[in-house]
């Protein structure tokens, strides 16, 4: 097969809470390792990372109100991604972050079928979706 680039949009769920920050080294290591091996999943054979600006969105459904900045799981999440779904998060023009929890209301319009099966889990789940930069 002929060298292309990652299919976009990429959509991935994990269905775990995720790492933040502030975890420990090996945890940060094994939730990272966990999102390379989902987007490998979804990679042909021979595919590239994206040269071009690109669009993210991480959405966090919870089961239960969690503490913790939303903010803090970002880096993790991107750096995984990181010489696989792009060359380096420089590449990252928009970022979307989203918390969802069960208290709280939440409104999301024309879900594709990847983004409902994380909003109708049971269990915790980070959606995230690559995009090009005004795709998102």
């Amino acid at each position: 097969m002929s060298e292309l680039a990652l299919p976009l949009p990429l959509e991935v769920i994990l269905f775990r809470k995720p790492i933040s920050l502030q975890g420990s080294a090996t945890g940060k290591q094994k939730w990272q390792s966990d999102i390379r091996k989902e987007i490998r999943l979804q990679e042909p054979e021979g595919c590239y990372a994206h040269e071009g600006d690109l669009a993210v969105s991480i959405y966090y459904f919870t089961a239960e109100r969690v503490p913790g900045d939303i903010d803090n799981i970002v880096k993790p999440i991107l750096d995984a991604m990181c010489r696989q779904v792009y060359i380096d998060d420089r590449q990252i023009v928009s970022l979307q972050v989203h918390k969802y929890e069960p208290q709280r209301s939440m409104e999301i319009r024309d879900p594709t079928a990847t983004l409902a099966t994380a909003m109708t889990s049971q269990r915790p789940a980070v959606y995230i979706s690559v995009n090009h930069a005004g795709e998102a």
